[in-house]
């Protein structure tokens, strides 16, 4: 092999080793990317509640569940995204994730821990709801603050007025020699702040204008006395504090009215930003430490390409419900009823829901999807406690050697393996059989868990156990506890109107409908305002009806109906020869006048008495009817005697008309007793 072959053959061998080595070198580098990427975790994202927006909310009669849209955008891999600042009130086992998207959902996990709520803290409160809350706690600070200086200055004006007012009786100590004795601080033992500034005062003869001896005008005589005695230096002297005296007492008693003022208005602001904070909930309220607890729920997306996904996050609050209220509108001339139907929406949550579809749900979740089960009620004769312990002394005792066993390391068992938990849970629960036998009567299981959800659409969706219906606009709730009005839907019915009178209670007609709830809405139990030909008349209230059920509805007085009570007729007479009686006579009579331009159908209640005496005898005269044939026709309609002694007249008064209702009975008595009820 000649030098150049040699050469080549070097070269060749140089270019494979380093072939190999840089193979070798990029599959180490490729193996230390991988593990790399394997130590540095999946992409993650984090978002505020507040910033995702309200996608629907089915509102509950005691709860909602809501759900927000949260949209984000994912790196290739598994991705977690963690939604914060969920609400206190949330319920965590109710979360539920879906998406759309070219992803797929893995683990959801909720958590929650203790962050502060520094504004410069890395998990720091941005939500709206907690905004709100903390400003309306710093307003409440800096309004307590201020109220403590105004206390303190208050405070510090009243001693100033005292100070004065020791000085003016210090003042008058000199100038009237019989109080010098007096002493002006404490008990006489204080140094006098003012010695040094005090002018010498002459002293003065004693004057003696306290006897009862001497009259008004002796004691005004000795005025003159006791200014003639003064010299004119202290004459000026005390003129002087006088008028200084005024001047700053007058001054006090300004800033003391202002300062009064204030604290008062104080007060009120106080106790305005309370009823706010006490509107806002229970929740994301900052804990003396100055921390809150931040709730999230985190979520485990994979995905093989970058892309945006969607993802649709529903939980359960508590702090939220909706009640029913109605206008029923009664149109008397067209013989019709409309009635709008309102809900008043509330929530105090800490979430505000801010245009968000609303669905409103007749379910109660809070009840349970099973009947509970009744356990077995055992009868035996009641046992004192003394009896029980005289036949257990009594019996002999017989103990087994298995019985001796178990005494004995019942016995030696420490007593503090027993566990107060465990005690109260044993007389609350009721461990043993015979607590079992009574268990439906003392303890009551827990409700299960709610019902899955019907499917939800557009118009009123009725399910086996509950309707749902969507409010046609976007509406926003805020959570501040207040309720809010929205309108659910004005249905139109023809009702049949009658009207009922009680007049021994009250002396007015009572307008009611009967009416067939024909619309697809369930009316449930709730307030009423009444309006007869666009006039308000009353409140009512309405039960529970469901659709296409028939109900009746009280409407209030109608004052076109006019009922007049009159005064009962009294009549007395003795009875009998050998045994005296009495027999009383009782007759009413009731007037009905019918002002509208369309006859009437009246219902008209009164009572007669019943007797639970033996020698009380009572008979109805007028009108004749008995328990053996309680319905006999009368003039206008018909009468009946019920079961409870009641009579009830159905009447029909033509237009602009009206009719006389009369009954009378008697009650028969022994003359020597008194009777009473009647």
């Amino acid at each position: 092999m000649n030098d150049i072959e040699t050469t080549d053959y070097c070269l060749f061998q140089g270019f494979l080793a380093s072939l190999l080595l840089g193979l070798k070198l990029g599959g180490l580098c490729d193996k230390a990317h991988s593990n790399s990427s394997v130590m540095s975790g999946p992409a993650k994202k984090e978002l505020d509640v507040s910033k995702c927006p309200v996608s629907e909310v089915v509102v509950y009669l005691d709860r909602a569940d809501v759900t927000r849209e949260v949209k984000v955008e994912l790196s290739v891999g598994e991705n977690e995204i963690v939604v914060k600042q969920l609400s206190n009130a949330i319920d965590s086992d109710s979360i539920r994730v879906e998406g759309r998207g070219c992803a797929t959902i893995g683990e959801v996990k909720y958590q929650q821990k203790q962050v502060a709520t520094e504004e410069d803290g890395p998990d720091k409160v941005t939500s709206t709801a907690m905004t709100a809350t903390k400003e309306l706690e710093r307003e409440r600070d800096r309004l307590t603050d201020t109220l403590s200086r105004v206390r303190y200055a208050k405070k510090r004006v009243k001693k100033q007025r005292k100070i004065l007012e020791e000085l003016a009786s210090q003042d008058k100590a000199a100038v009237h020699p019989a109080a010098k004795a007096l002493p002006l601080y404490g008990k006489g033992k204080a140094q006098d702040p003012f010695a040094k500034k005090k002018v010498a005062i002459e002293t003065f003869p004693k004057l003696d204008v306290t006897k009862n001896s001497s009259s008004a005008a002796e004691k005004r005589a000795s005025l003159p006395t006791m200014l003639e005695m003064m010299s004119e230096s202290t004459l000026g002297k005390v003129v002087s504090f006088m008028e200084f005296y005024s001047t700053r007492t007058r001054e006090l008693d300004e800033r003391l009215s202002a300062f009064r003022k204030e604290r008062d208005e104080l007060k009120r602001q106080i106790q305005a930003v309370e009823e706010n904070l006490l509107l806002r909930g229970s929740s994301y309220k900052t804990s003396p430490t100055g921390t809150t607890t931040n709730r999230s729920v985190s979520i485990s997306v994979t995905t093989d390409k970058a892309c945006t996904v969607s993802l649709l996050v529903s939980y359960v609050v508590m702090d939220a419900g909706w009640q029913p209220q109605y206008d029923l509108r009664v149109f008397s001339k067209d013989h019709l009823l409309k009635i709008h139907y309102f809900a008043i929406i509330s929530q105090s949550t800490g979430e505000d829901w801010e245009d968000a579809t609303l669905v409103l749900s007749t379910a109660q979740p809070s009840i349970g999807g099973s009947p509970p089960e009744l356990g077995t009620k055992k009868l035996s004769f009641f046992r004192s406690p003394e009896s029980n312990r005289e036949k257990m002394s009594s019996a002999p005792v017989v103990m087994s050697s298995a019985m001796r066993s178990t005494s004995s390391r019942v016995r030696s068992a420490p007593y503090a393996d027993v566990s107060l938990e465990s005690i109260r849970r044993g007389y609350a629960l009721g461990d043993d059989e015979e607590d079992d036998d009574w268990s439906g009567d003392f303890y009551s299981a827990p409700p299960p868990p709610p019902p899955d959800l019907g499917v939800r659409t557009a118009e009123v969706k009725g399910t086996v156990t509950s309707t749902a219906f969507e409010i046609p606009r976007r509406t926003t709730i805020p959570a501040d506890k207040t309720g809010h009005k929205v309108s659910v839907a004005i249905i139109d019915l023809e009702p049949k109107f009658d009207y009922e009178t009680v007049p021994k209670v009250q002396a007015h007609a009572f307008l009611k409908a009967q009416v067939k709830n024909s619309s697809q809405y369930a009316l449930l139990k709730g307030p009423a305002n009444v309006f007869l030909d666009n006039n308000f008349i009353s409140k009512t209230s309405l039960s529970n009806v469901s659709p296409y059920e028939d109900f009746t509805c009280s409407l209030g007085v109608d004052p076109a109906i006019r009922v007049l009570y009159k005064p009962v007729r009294r009549f007395k007479e003795n009875t009998g020869i050998l045994s005296k009686y009495t027999l009383a006579t009782r007759k009413q009579a009731i007037e009905i006048k019918n002002t509208r331009l369309d006859v009437i159908r009246i219902k008209l209640t009164d009572t007669v008495p019943r007797s639970v005496e033996e020698k009380i005898k009572v008979n109805l005269v007028k009108p004749e009817v008995t328990p053996k044939e309680p319905v006999r026709s009368v003039a206008a309609g018909t009468v009946k005697l019920t079961k409870e002694n009641l009579l009830e007249w159905q009447l029909e008064i033509p237009a602009s008309s009206q009719h006389t209702v009369e009954f009378s009975f008697t009650v028969e008595h022994p003359a020597q007793e008194t009777v009473t009820g009647l």
